[in-house]
């Protein structure tokens, strides 16, 4: 074998070495990020799990969010987030003696009640408190929030799990 058809075919190796290796690591990369958003999604559910389970048990025990409000003395309250935690609080305050005066959401198609929506924004209307209800992002919420108003920002999860 000549000098050059043997530099030729160790410059093909190397080549698919090299390639094979880069091509592993981008996978491998890929892997890792797709396992953290699944991870992440998987915890989120498991604490909306939690929180609705323990929202059973204190429903069960007959005490409810309607007595903290009442205990705090928040009789006006927005509710941020109208996914399916936030319309079940919705649910559960609206025939009561709190009054939901509106609903901030990312996403207002989500709203499946008859409740004003608002924009985050300087404007808003005085409540007592905003109830936070996507627990998972509830500091990044609550400082976008605080930075808006200066009254209580709650999370929903330090409502239930008040004992």
């Amino acid at each position: 074998m000549k000098r050059n058809q043997f530099n030729i075919i160790v410059i093909s190796l190397i080549s698919g070495i090299i390639g094979s290796t880069i091509t592993f690591y981008f996978i491998t990369k890929k892997k890792d990020e797709e396992n953290k958003l699944l991870k992440r999604k998987e915890d989120k559910f498991r604490k909306y799990y939690q929180l609705t389970n323990e929202w059973l048990l204190l429903k069960g025990q007959k005490k409810s969010i309607i007595d903290y409000m009442l205990y705090m003395n928040y009789k006006k309250i927005a509710i941020y987030g109208m996914g399916e935690l936030g319309n079940r609080l919705y649910e559960e305050l609206e025939n009561s003696s709190i009054q939901v005066l509106y609903a901030i959401d990312k996403y207002p198609e989500n709203n499946h009640s008859n409740l004003e929506f608002c924009e985050l924004s300087t404007n808003i209307k005085k409540v007592d408190a905003i109830i936070v209800t996507p627990i998972f992002d509830y500091e990044v919420i609550s400082s976008e929030i605080s930075d808006v108003v200066d009254y209580p920002v709650i999370s929903l999860e330090d409502i239930i799990f008040q004992r």
